[in-house]
């Protein structure tokens, strides 16, 4: 079993991993779906770094994935993790929760509606995720 603290490294390691890919895209090609698409997954993982362990109800979350299984047991009637997180960070990261669920729908739009993103928006995810960094990475108050 992952301790609380393999588990916070993790999260934190792959955000900083999809990040940098997006930051290598950003300066070596025009794919901007794709740096659309690295952006909010590392957003995701910052997201996911800042949340947990999460307490709701006195019970302790070390994760995301452990807060779906056991909150959405029955497989047939799980809804979509994108949708459950999206609710996770509304309810308890206000501050940044317009930059994660935009950010989320212009990932959706590059890779299931039209991959032909245009440099603007590739740009904007980029700052959209700088904002999701600083918060998620700040110190907790």
């Amino acid at each position: 079993m992952s301790t609380k603290k393999e588990v916070k490294n993790n999260s934190l390691d792959h955000a900083k991993h999809n990040s940098d890919v997006c930051l290598h895209l950003t300066n070596e090609t025009d794919y901007y779906d794709w740096i659309v698409t690295t952006a909010f997954y590392s957003s995701l993982h910052y997201i996911e770094h800042r949340l947990f362990p999460l307490e709701i109800n006195k019970t302790i979350y070390q994760s995301f994935d452990e807060y779906y299984h056991k909150c959405f047991s029955v497989k047939e009637h799980r809804p979509n993790k994108h949708k459950v997180r999206s609710k996770l960070v509304d309810k308890y990261m206000e501050s940044i929760a317009f930059c994660y669920n935009r950010l989320k729908d212009c990932c959706y739009t590059a890779r299931y509606d039209d991959y032909n993103i245009s440099k603007p928006t590739a740009t904007s995810a980029q700052v959209l995720l700088s904002s999701i960094e600083k918060f998620c990475t700040s110190i907790h108050t």
